[in-house]
């Protein structure tokens, strides 16, 4: 949990260059936007993990050497 909050910040940072005075409003606008960003990354991911690990238990894939 820590790690996403930090990246939700990096990157609410990030997308506050584009204002000059941010207002609460806009702050809190911003870091909701970063949450569901790096939510549906992580979602991605986790689904991209569980298809490669089924994969890999029907030895669909072969493996690495």
């Amino acid at each position: 949990m820590h790690t996403k909050m930090e990246a939700a910040a990096i990157l609410t940072a990030a997308l506050l260059r584009d204002y000059k005075k941010p207002t609460t409003e806009q702050l809190v606008e911003l870091l909701t936007q970063s949450l569901e960003a790096i939510d549906e990354a992580i979602g991605l991911e986790n689904r991209r993990n569980a298809k490669k690990q089924a994969e890999l238990k029907t030895h669909t894939v072969a493996a690495r050497r």
